[in-house]
């Protein structure tokens, strides 16, 4: 079964930008993606974006919406975590 080994967050050290962070995700301590990118949508929400080449092609997604919930269930944990830690202007990493 893959796990969720580890998430990296990197605070934007603008947070009145739309790009709140930057995350690497590394599953069963095997395999890393990095470069995923937490933004605000219109409606306020925190949204995780996969990374993507220069054509806005996504070259790593889940492949279920079950796999992409839990990724993103971690991710915003994790951030959450690291601003109350640090604040929105910190930049982070762990």
């Amino acid at each position: 079964m893959i796990e969720l080994s580890s998430v990296y967050v990197k605070l934007n050290d603008k947070p009145y930008e739309k790009i709140k962070a930057y995350v690497d995700i590394v599953f069963n301590d095997l395999f890393v993606i990095h470069n995923l990118v937490l933004r605000e949508n219109r409606n306020g929400e925190l949204k995780l974006y996969f990374p993507n080449n220069v054509k806005r092609k996504t070259i790593a997604h889940p492949l279920s919406e079950d796999l992409r919930k839990h990724i993103e269930i971690n991710v915003l944990n994790k951030y959450e975590y690291i601003r109350r830690k640090y604040g929105d202007t910190v930049q982070s990493n762990n």
